[in-house]
């Protein structure tokens, strides 16, 4: 399901992520691949909905993850990189 403001915001159904800026970041390296995948739903999150949930219960509720899953991912690393990506 799409929504509706995403549309006006972003009328592009893509967005640009250059692997290249990802890969050599060495924050990003040195995630784990459950921060990664954390980060890139996230960032596919905020590229439909304009946001992302703000508490790890809403992070839990949309993803259907596992509470564990999203806990052990969710970590400063995680959280710095995704305020440097959105910004």
């Amino acid at each position: 399901m799409r929504n509706r403001n995403a549309l006006t915001v972003h009328p592009a159904p893509w967005f640009r992520l250059y692997a290249a800026n990802f890969q050599s970041d060495r924050q990003y390296r040195m995630m784990s691949l459950e921060e990664r995948g954390l980060l890139i739903t996230l960032l596919l999150e905020c590229w439909i909905n304009v946001d992302v949930p703000s508490s790890i219960g809403e992070v839990i509720l949309f993803t259907g993850y596992r509470e564990g899953k999203v806990a052990n991912a969710f970590t400063e690393r995680e959280t710095t990189k995704i305020s440097r990506v959105l910004m």
